[in-house]
């Protein structure tokens, strides 16, 4: 080894000692024959994942931290008057509660080993922040005809300044949405007729005879602000109406035509798309009409939950697994004997061990999970991860993201009536263990409900979307540290179409083989929500990967490929 052109002789690295800012090996620049880094004044032990509210700071601890053993990890916190103060850190979530009148300015790991002392760099600490961003027209991302970017599909996405639901989506050709006192629901963006431009799939809350204009609309987007209007029917020739739920859009039978499934409270609809802007209502055919049923379904989701290639849902109290041709196999209680309510129903893989989990929220008593087991067919029932019921007040809402950057899902809960009309957050501070900050961060005093993750392109995070003091949308950009590589997927049919909703993508590390994700194209998922069509995902664990998607019929292996934009097709 040479240093400044002299022989400096043989070094023994102690990498298995190494935890940051070690000056053995932080001042020697050691690259392998390729150039590569070996080992640099980067830290391993990087800066803590903080969260700031206005009485408590949250740290938690990123995997490396969680992973650290016979070392005694404390958190160094700088307050705004100049004081320095350490708090322990046994548990990977750790509160930091300033004296009366201070505030954390910035925080930092202390870890010890023996005499040895290693720190991190300080991270500071920032406040979460809202922004208002006009009337609600649809929990829902899309790409409009004219842009080459996703948009979330509220007033921004065409009329700023708005006032109300009507102007925007007057300004966007969909005023028929709303016109003639039609009672607005839900909505899904999607290509149903293949021409390139999205589509707008629109259910309704009444039933036909409160006024003939309460049917479900799908609005084909012929470019330049101009829709065409069709009204899909049931088997008996009526239109599609009554108080309907969370949509979902997927190429259920594998014919390459985005489908729709809608589930009313008077009965469930599955919509066969037959090409030239014609559907098929197969609902009772296939066995998952559902008439009435209980309790009344509200979130679903569209997931291949299996991985066999088909795409499976997800709604009330059933799994309804594709067996192929849209045609499905009902399981038997896969929540157990107990009839569960819901406000929100999340599929994703929340706890990173390569099985989709299941989340369904009450509206009183908050969130369960239902943990996926191999052989994906089967779910272990957790607690109640509020500890008790009853906490809540109209909590209607849930959404699922990494929010906090330490590679677990966390989950959003609708305020409703509760928490001052905020958002609860529930931090993943460590695999199948949450903490749910029933604190506010902002003083709303309104009804809160409806709420959205977006991955945020330019933050290179999530960002949370939430309905408060109607018909108002405000956006709150994650506090938390951003990951070292990113990774983006826009799953597509042999043709380039985006069509793939509901496909499962599957990551892991190229060199390891360590799991990294287990995502889903989003078709609808949570309650009344759609988030961006490509797949995103951040890690600290490798700066390669492989991918595995299964697509219809076969599952496809990508990779190795590097931190970036990727699309994959079959």
């Amino acid at each position: 080894m040479a240093r400044d052109g002299v022989s400096q002789g043989l070094v023994l690295c102690p990498f298995k000692l190494r935890l940051a800012l070690d000056w053995r090996l932080s001042d020697w620049a050691l690259r392998t024959p390729s150039g590569e880094p070996l080992a640099t004044s980067a830290s391993q032990l990087r800066e803590p994942l903080v969260l700031g509210l206005p009485s408590t700071t949250y740290v938690l601890k990123d995997a490396y931290a969680r992973g650290l053993a016979g070392v005694q990890l404390r958190v160094r916190a700088s307050l705004g008057s100049g004081t320095v103060i350490e708090v322990e850190a046994p548990t990977a979530l750790v509160r930091i509660v300033p004296p009366s009148g201070e505030r954390v300015t910035a925080v930092q790991w202390v870890a010890r080993v023996g005499s040895n002392e290693f720190v991190s760099q300080a991270r500071p600490v920032e406040a979460l922040k809202t922004q208002a961003i006009g009337p609600l027209v649809g929990m829902a991302v899309g790409r409009p005809s004219a842009s080459e970017r996703d948009e979330f599909f509220g007033a921004s996405y065409a009329f700023p300044g708005a006032l109300n639901v009507l102007e925007p989506l007057q300004a966007m050709g969909l005023g028929g949405l709303v016109d003639k006192g039609r009672v607005l629901r839900d909505i899904r963006l999607a290509d149903l007729d293949g021409d390139g431009r999205e589509d707008v799939i629109s259910n309704v809350y009444r039933s036909i005879d409160a006024n003939p204009v309460n049917c479900t609309l799908i609005a084909f987007d012929e470019g330049g602000g101009h829709y065409t209007y069709v009204r899909p029917t049931r088997e008996d020739g009526t239109c599609l109406a009554g108080h309907g739920e969370t949509i979902l859009v997927a190429d259920f039978n594998g014919d390459g035509r985005l489908d729709i499934f809608i589930p009313f409270y008077e009965r469930f609809d599955l919509l066969l798309n037959q090409g030239g802007r014609r559907f098929v209502n197969v609902a009772i055919e296939r066995g998952i009409d559902f008439p009435i049923y209980s309790p009344a379904p509200e979130g679903a989701a569209v997931v291949d939950i299996n991985l066999d290639g088909n795409v499976d849902i997800v709604v009330g109290n059933e799994i309804l697994l594709n067996v192929g041709d849209a045609r499905f196999m009902r399981l038997v209680q896969p929540f157990g004997e107990e009839l569960l309510f819901d406000e929100g129903l999340s599929v994703a893989d929340v706890d990173g061990d390569g099985f989709f989990d299941i989340v369904k929220h009450h509206p009183t008593d908050g969130p369960r999970l239902f943990w996926g087991q191999p052989g994906r067919r089967t779910f272990e029932r957790s607690e109640l991860l509020l500890g008790m019921g009853g906490l809540l007040n109209s909590s209607f809402g849930l959404a699922v993201a990494d929010f906090t950057g330490n590679g677990l899902l966390d989950l959003a809960l609708s305020g409703g009536n509760s928490n001052q009309g905020n958002p609860i957050l529930c931090l993943h501070a460590a695999p199948r263990h949450f903490d749910c900050l029933l604190q506010p961060f902002r003083p709303i005093a309104a009804r809160q409900d409806l709420l959205l993750f977006i991955d945020n392109a330019v933050a290179q995070s999530p960002d949370l979307y939430f309905r408060s003091q109607e018909p108002q949308v405000y956006r709150v950009p994650s506090a938390a540290r951003l990951a070292r590589y990113r990774f983006e997927f826009e799953v597509v049919d042999r043709t380039g179409r985006r069509n793939q909703h509901g496909r499962a993508v599957r990551v892991t590390c190229a060199t390891t083989g360590a799991p990294v994700a287990l995502r889903a194209v989003d078709g609808g998922n949570g309650y009344m929500a759609q988030g961006r069509y490509a797949v995103s995902v951040a890690t600290d664990k490798c700066d390669s990967v492989m991918v595995d998607v299964h697509f219809e019929n076969v599952a496809r292996r990508f990779g190795p490929l590097q931190s970036g934009q990727h699309r994959l097709a079959p």
